[in-house]
């Protein structure tokens, strides 16, 4: 162990208070020993909270600081050089405010468009995920601040996500899932990593010795500290065990109480314990070293730093010659989310913006007088306001040109719920469809952190995906829609037609115990792609006004990599910057898989009738898949095809290489087997033919009475019985919970062990009731205790 000495000097007890916060931020100070650090979330800007405020949708008030485009922003750049330069400006304000760890990147998959939380993760692609999550984590150690890369693993929505259960075979675990965080640690050794709240095949995250320890340190060679999500800390004992280092925030002293009895007991060793201790005073030295009393950032020069940003994750989706607006058109900018400030999503990520710049803001900021402007709706309503409908009708049927503003509000995109499809609001949709009978030259700007479905799309002429990007978004869409920036923005997703056409839509979120990834493999365009299925946008997919031009791809091979050199050219009239994607697609043989993936990208700026050789890298263990049958990864025999090109469905030159493996296996599942997977018809795939490649059989869907969940049991579980439903119908009932959405989710679905956690005084006996009665129990003693115990629960939650 590296810090043998520190851990002689330690008391037992002071080791199992080590491996927890001592509040909800700070590690424990030992005196004239160990320091304490403070860590904050992130992963978009520094979240330091001021104690004893409120902020938005409930949580607590944060420091000024820069709002950075949020992951799906920077996911649509495509540029590993922004992603760097954001973790180094973040890492900056972090050493300002004496903050030792930043809580992000998120790496985790976009499996479903619904996900709550997918504003805070970059792609549906886990090399997309993975290369950029890399490059924040890179950057922002630069700055001798730490990374914290999250959630591991699989916590792919916020329906229920304290206690489901994700269902994933273990190729599409590696493959898709654990393939992110397997990049970034492979390029930038993050200094931490957070497991995350839901079970995986039956298993909490935070107990996963699988993954904590054969996985991620054995195999992947993980250095740091593993921390539990907050309030995540399933049974400490097991969790120390698995290599789940620190627990965050505070547990109060129970949970280190636990640890020290397991050792009387023998159920864990000192020296287990001492392990963690090692890897938690590594981290805080480490990181101790790096904070300055005397360090300042200008957060002028962030916010620019943050414009130039989102100036590349702007996506332009269709363009019938309607852009770039010139200053002198006869032009509106109608709609809410022109006022309004959608810069970010909604949760622990929200930051406390520095200086926002809405589109609104941005036309007097940069003396677009001439354009004329309503609100048009209201996001807050669910009906169109007459009086509003008739200004935008009457300004709308007198321009040459309408710009439309609508998206999803912070509430809708929020930490802690999943959205309920794939919709804009009805509101919004009817008031399109009014203006689209007024004006035929319509452009529609997109607020949104993934994708929607399009109803209106052949009715208008332009669309322009905003996505989330940050304080300064205001300044880029402007500067976009006028042409003072060229969008290179691509989408890091794949927009579906409608939201059925997804294979995981027929199994998310699942049901109240289990979600079930009975698509396998077969995520995003890995779908669409490899079964010719129509997508409203392809992944990768983004217009520019200019347009490119490939040629000369060619292929060096060599020990552990292949270089692939391509010549890219501008052949449009204006400047502009094109991401080049590169994808592999491997043999054919009987494995099912996707047609192709991508591998590498590279953005690279151009001057009209300028060409240069962009070099891309494809390590040859990232062309391998993993064989279920001998649970190794295999590098098949065959022709690989290298297709470089803008987007999966428009690759525009190739080159085939035949690779030979003396080490092949060729065992594996037959058509036969799996009819399902190798067809793509996976809308309605049997227990039985995913139990095959699941290799185990499925947990129970529904809970029920015979099922003993123990401290992990919800009020949402319990609602069926007597004590349950009365809970549900407070909760429901509740102003303060219904007013923040977040809250109130997290008021039905955090279990009983979280409850504990965060009330402190809540004694055996209350606990015991508690439990008796959300299953079941209608003894009056446990009844009454149990009540006592809900309302100074509710109170603590609401206060």
């Amino acid at each position: 162990m590296k810090n043998n000495d520190i851990i002689k000097k330690l008391t037992l007890e002071e080791k199992c208070l080590l491996l927890e916060g001592i509040d909800n931020w700070h590690t424990l100070e030992i005196k004239d020993i160990l320091p304490s650090v403070m860590m904050t979330d992130g992963p978009n800007g520094v979240r330091k909270e001021i104690p004893n405020t409120v902020g938005v949708n409930g949580m607590v008030n944060s420091v000024k600081a820069t709002c950075f485009p949020t992951n799906v922003s920077i996911g649509a750049t495509f540029n590993k050089d922004l992603a760097y330069l954001e973790g180094k400006t973040i890492g900056e304000e972090a050493k300002a405010n004496q903050v030792s760890m930043i809580l992000g990147p998120g790496v985790n998959i976009k499996r479903n468009p619904l996900c709550g939380r997918n504003f805070e993760y970059y792609s549906e692609d886990p090399f997309l995920a993975g290369l950029m999550g890399a490059s924040f984590i890179n950057g922002l150690q630069s700055t001798g601040v730490g990374a914290c890369i999250k959630h591991f693993a699989c916590n792919n929505q916020e329906t229920l996500r304290n206690s489901i259960n994700a269902e994933v075979d273990e190729r599409a675990l590696r493959e898709i899932y654990l393939r992110p965080f397997q990049i970034a640690i492979r390029e930038s050794q993050p200094r931490m990593i957070m497991s995350s709240y839901n079970r995986v095949n039956g298993v909490y995250s935070s107990d996963n010795k699988y993954f904590i320890n054969d996985i991620l340190r054995n195999e992947w060679g993980f250095k740091g500290l593993v921390c539990t999500d907050w309030l995540g800390m399933n049974d400490k004992v097991t969790a120390i065990k698995a290599g789940n280092d620190l627990e965050m925030p505070t547990s109060h002293g129970r949970d280190a109480k636990k640890l020290l009895q397991a050792v009387k007991d023998k159920k864990i060793t000192e020296e287990e314990i001492d392990l963690c201790c090692d890897r938690v005073i590594s981290f805080v030295l480490e990181s101790h070293k790096n904070l300055s009393k005397t360090t300042k950032c200008d957060l002028d020069k962030h916010y620019e730093i943050s414009k130039s940003i989102s100036d590349e994750s702007i996506v332009l989706l269709k363009n019938n010659n309607v852009l770039p607006l010139k200053r002198k058109d006869n032009v509106a900018f109608i709609g809410d989310f022109a006022f309004i400030n959608k810069y970010q999503g909604g949760g622990s990520s929200h930051i406390n913006a520095y200086k926002v710049t809405n589109v609104i803001d941005a036309l007097k900021l940069k003396g677009y007088s001439n354009v004329k402007v309503a609100k048009g709706f209201d996001s807050t309503k669910k009906e169109l306001d007459s009086g509003l409908l008739k200004e935008a009708r009457d300004i709308a049927k007198n321009v040459d040109k309408l710009v439309l503003f609508v998206g999803l509000t912070d509430l809708e995109e929020t930490e802690g719920m999943d959205r309920p499809n794939m919709r804009l609001s009805n509101m919004q949709l009817k008031f399109i469809d009014e203006m689209c009978k007024v004006n035929k030259n319509i452009i529609i700007t997109l607020f949104n952190g993934s994708p929607i479905e399009m109803p209106f799309i052949n009715n208008v002429k332009g669309i322009i995906e905003a996505y989330c990007g940050g304080e300064a978004y205001g300044e880029s869409i402007v500067d976009v829609l006028f042409g003072n920036v060229n969008p290179s923005g691509r989408l890091g997703e794949t927009f579906p037609i409608k939201y059925e056409d997804l294979p995981s839509s027929h199994y998310f979120p699942g049901s109240d115990m289990t979600s079930t990834y009975k698509e396998s493999i077969y995520v995003g365009y890995r779908y669409f792609d490899t079964f010719k299925k129509p997508v409203l946008f392809p992944f990768g997919f983004g217009l520019s006004y200019t347009n490119f031009s490939y040629r000369d791809i060619s292929i060096k091979s060599e020990d552990d990599r292949f270089i692939i050199k391509v010549f890219v050219k501008n052949i449009g009239d204006v400047k502009g910057k094109e991401v080049v994607e590169l994808y592999v697609g491997s043999p054919n043989t009987s494995v099912f898989k996707g047609k192709r993936g991508l591998r590498d990208f590279t953005k690279v700026e151009l001057e009209p009738n300028e060409e240069k050789e962009v070099t891309l890298i494809v390590k040859k263990e990232d062309i391998r898949f993993f064989n279920l049958l001998t649970k190794k990864w295999t590098l098949e025999n065959g022709t690989y095809s290298f297709l470089v090109g803008p987007s999966i469905d428009n690759l525009e030159v190739s080159l085939d290489f035949l690779i030979f493996n003396k080490d092949e296996t060729t065992i594996y599942f037959t058509k036969e087997d799996l009819p399902s997977y190798f067809a793509g018809n996976l809308d309605n795939i049997s227990d039985e033919e995913f139990e095959r490649i699941y290799q185990r059989k499925l947990a129970p869907k529904t809970y029920n009475k015979n099922i003993d969940l123990g401290l992990n049991i919800n009020f949402y579980l319990a609602r069926k019985t007597f004590f349950g439903k009365i809970i549900n119908s407070i909760i429901n009932h509740n102003k303060t919970l219904k007013a923040a959405p977040m809250l109130w989710h997290s008021a039905l679905e955090e279990t009983v062990r979280q409850l504990i956690l965060m009330n402190p005084d809540i004694n055996e006996k209350q606990i015991n009731s508690l439990l008796k009665a959300l299953n079941g129990s209608i003894n009056p003693a446990h009844l009454i205790r149990a009540s006592k115990t809900l309302m100074s629960i509710l109170k603590k939650v609401t206060c």
